[in-house]
């Protein structure tokens, strides 16, 4: 599983934080089904080779866990969260079938990280 977040990079985004392995990997999980169709260089592990993607993904992938570790942690709380179990660490996520546009299944702030990286929300042009 694709990891865009360690506990250290929890830690400094919410002091006194802290995250486990399985909770950051299961908060990528929610960032990469906001990034379908999103284009970018990564590395052959899949992650990002671009610095500001990199930042991007990591502050998403912490601002979910943030959210999902709140008191708004309920189900029906948290878009995308269709169950939780925070002292077992078991989340059940809506899939983009059930969920419609698989960024609005973010919550807020890590829509607005990835919206302000220009990685999702972006218009699309045609030419020709």
């Amino acid at each position: 599983m694709r990891q865009y977040a360690t506990a250290a990079d929890y830690a400094a985004w919410l002091p006194g934080g802290t995250a486990t392995d399985r909770e950051l990997g299961l908060a990528s999980l929610v960032v990469d089904g906001a990034l379908a169709g999103v284009v970018y260089l990564t590395d052959d592990t899949g992650l990002p080779t671009d610095p500001a993607v990199a930042a991007a993904l990591r502050d998403a992938v912490c601002a979910v866990v943030e959210a999902s570790q709140g008191p708004a942690a309920q189900v029906g709380q948290i878009p995308g969260l269709k169950a939780a179990t925070i002292g077992g660490v078991r989340y059940e996520l809506e899939t983009a079938a059930t969920s419609g546009n698989t960024s609005s299944s973010l919550p807020q702030p890590a829509r607005q990280i990835l919206v302000n990286a220009g990685l999702v929300g972006g218009a699309v042009w045609v030419y020709g």
